[in-house]
């Protein structure tokens, strides 16, 4: 699966409306928000890169992430989505558990309808 293929279905299971693209130098779903008065401002949501958007995916989709025995695992709660993602690390443990997160994300965005 791509990066691009991962973020999209990460986003569906995260409830998340927009378009994968680039936005001011970033690449990633690009999220439009009403600013009140103003006109609708975009926001690039990329849990792949961004150490919170991964953060606040794994708690809205209530997923367990364990770093241990150089592996991160990511699992639903009770097992009832997605089997446990295992994503081996490299030198970048932050990189790694971001993309553990999506991953296990992308699996639930795969099963909804």
């Amino acid at each position: 699966m791509t990066d691009r293929e991962l973020l999209e279905a990460a986003a569906k299971a995260a409830g998340i409306d927009g378009g994968y693209g680039h936005l001011a130098g970033q690449t990633g779903i690009i999220v439009m928000k009403n600013s009140g008065s103003r006109l609708w401002t975009g926001k690039i949501w990329n849990p792949l890169m961004d150490d919170g958007d991964a953060l606040r995916l794994a708690v809205q989709l209530k997923v367990d992430v364990m770093c241990a025995r150089g592996n991160v695992v990511v699992r639903h709660r009770k097992n009832r989505i997605c089997p446990p993602t295992i994503h081996h690390r490299t030198e970048d443990a932050c990189a790694d558990t971001r993309r553990a997160v999506v991953r296990a994300a992308a699996a639930i965005g795969k099963e909804m309808k």
